[in-house]
């Protein structure tokens, strides 16, 4: 006995017709009247009389469509209950990206993507830092992370995406503002100024540290991020920040961003990570991680 049989014998007791069911499965009148024929076999008994172009059940034939009927809505049922969890979860894309990301180049992956995709995916997105949302990521609360990274981590595969280049901080009243905001400025000019930055235990405190090493500079690595960067900077006008060319550092009228001529271009990287480990990546979540991989970023010019 198998689900065809099953299946068969349901719609011929629907029907109420050799014709019309095999009309209705899209096979033909033999090949019906034969599985009918092999589960009559099976199961011992007959289940189905002729009556001219009808059919008529026996009383085991009634007995057994009602058990058919009701197994096949409850194995219908689960069937369509696992399609639509499938699709749902193929339809959802969810996204962890720190603040500092979320720039041009961000949304214009986000539009490309969706304006790409044939099954229009939904987007859920966590923000927060680097260390929490890849911890979320590992937890499974998140598909992919954009952020920095805290190191090489073997339950991740962390690929480097697009970067940002570090500036000094000003408010518009320190001296550095009026000097220096349209020639920029090396990190030796900083000698003498109070110079704040990122936290050490975060993604980009270490490089930063690593930035200014041999400059002679008083750097306090106390901050988390360029909101608290740039307001400090505009609570002492002649604090500087070593920050990262995000938009957030433009959001704040007071702040000036000036360009430092001694770090390196794309000094910050950004990475796309996910899981290492996971035995099937959804659809929708594969086809963003491939986007991402093959995006063209020199088209987009990231602003503040």
């Amino acid at each position: 006995m198998n689900l065809s049989q099953l299946y068969y014998f349901r719609t011929l007791t629907q029907t109420g017709s050799y014709k019309d069911a095999a009309a209705e499965l899209f096979i033909s009148q033999p090949a019906l009247s034969l599985s009918i024929s092999n589960l009559e076999k099976e199961l011992g008994t007959t289940l189905i009389s002729r009556r001219r172009n009808k059919i008529e059940l026996t009383e085991a034939g009634e007995e057994f469509a009602l058990c058919v009927a009701q197994c096949l809505k409850i194995l219908d049922d689960h069937v369509d209950s696992i399609k639509r969890k499938s699709q749902e979860q193929n339809s959802v894309l969810k996204l962890g990206i720190v603040y500092s990301a979320q720039g041009l180049i961000w949304s214009s992956i986000m539009r490309e993507f969706w304006m790409a995709s044939r099954d229009k995916p939904h987007f859920v997105i966590q923000q927060n830092d680097t260390s929490s949302l890849l911890e979320s990521l590992k937890r499974g609360d998140v598909d992919i992370v954009i952020a920095g990274s805290m190191g090489p981590d073997e339950q991740l595969v962390q690929v480097p995406c697009w970067s940002q280049d570090v500036v000094a901080v000003v408010d518009k009243d320190c001296p550095l503002a009026v000097q220096k905001c349209d020639t920029g400025l090396y990190l030796d000019d900083l000698r003498g100024y109070k110079v704040i930055t990122y936290k050490l235990d975060g993604p980009v405190g270490g490089i930063m540290k690593n930035l200014v090493k041999g400059h002679d500079l008083d750097v306090r690595y106390k901050y988390a991020d360029e909101i608290t960067l740039c307001s400090m900077v505009s609570t002492e006008p002649n604090l500087v920040a070593l920050a990262c060319s995000t938009w957030l550092v433009g959001s704040f009228e007071r702040a000036r961003a000036i360009e430092i001529l001694d770090a390196p271009k794309g000094y910050r990287k950004f990475y796309m990570s996910y899981r290492a480990s996971l035995p099937r990546i959804p659809s929708t979540t594969r086809n963003f991680i491939d986007f991402v991989m093959k995006f063209d970023y020199d088209k987009v010019s990231n602003v503040l």
